[in-house]
């Protein structure tokens, strides 16, 4: 029997949450400085811990969640391909995208 293993990382402090914007694909405008910190923090951590070995890599397509997947992906021993997915949106309020 194998086992499958889901790990959620939720995306570093975005813009958004700052400003409190309800924001959909055209609103959201990626993460903060603070935002970018934390998601090299965490690269630092499981780079240098191995913690997580993953099978894919997965990501929503939104700003916020694309920029802390990109910073996260090299801290895998694997060289794996980052999947943006428009589904994993977690909901798709305001304006969409063209």
């Amino acid at each position: 029997m194998s086992v499958t293993n889901l790990f959620l990382v939720r995306h570093g402090q975005a813009v958004i949450n700052v400003t409190g914007t309800m924001a959909g694909p055209k609103g959201d405008t990626g993460l903060t400085e603070l935002g970018t910190q934390q998601a090299q923090a965490l690269h630092d951590r499981l780079k240098q811990s191995g913690e997580l070995v993953p099978d894919v890599f997965l990501a929503s397509s939104l700003p916020r969640a694309r920029q802390t997947a990109e910073v996260l992906a090299p801290a895998f021993a694997l060289a794996l391909a980052l999947t943006l997915d428009d589904d994993l949106q977690e909901f798709r309020c305001g304006p969409e995208a063209d």
